[in-house]
């Protein structure tokens, strides 16, 4: 909260911790299950106090959610109707998927003040733009993606033998 609260600057906008009226989740399936599931998405969010949107990180990561307590059962129901196009998977399952799939998140992947977006692998993922405004780091990060000098980056390594 603090973090935020430093860049409010003048700005008249109030900002409150609601985690706990908020629960979070992942929905994940099949490309073409996933793709079905827009439509129902879209009707959730005019049905329920609930925010779902595709990771735009990476397609093979489903949608991300957050929903109201008081609607949760609303949502589990109509996301249970047809599990043949997606489930709810758990936090637990997702951050495997997700870290399987390489994508980092959060302050335990990503030191803050540290990490440098280019090492955590962040432009093969949509988190860094090279077309638009001004962010912190965009001097350094341009540098080092154009000129390809100390551009190590953090990868997965797989190992098949046994």
């Amino acid at each position: 909260m603090a973090h935020l609260k430093k860049f409010k600057l003048r700005s008249k906008v109030k900002i409150e911790d609601v985690s706990l009226d908020y629960l979070s989740l992942a929905v994940a399936g099949s490309a073409e299950g996933l793709e079905r599931m827009e439509p129902l998405i879209g009707r959730l969010k005019s049905d329920a106090a609930v925010w779902m949107a595709r990771d735009p990180r990476l397609r093979h990561l489903g949608f991300r959610g957050l929903v109201h307590d008081s609607d949760i059962e609303k949502v589990m129901e109509s996301l249970y109707e047809d599990q043949s196009l997606a489930h709810i998977v758990s936090p637990d399952v997702y951050t495997f998927w997700r870290i399987a799939l390489g994508v980092p998140e959060g302050a335990r992947e990503l030191q803050p003040q540290k990490t440098v977006p280019l090492e955590a692998g962040m432009q093969f993922h949509r988190q860094i733009s090279f077309e638009k405004g001004c962010y912190l780091g965009q001097e350094l990060t341009a540098r080092v993606f154009y000129t390809g000098e100390g551009a190590d980056t953090a990868m997965m390594l797989i190992n098949s033998c046994q």
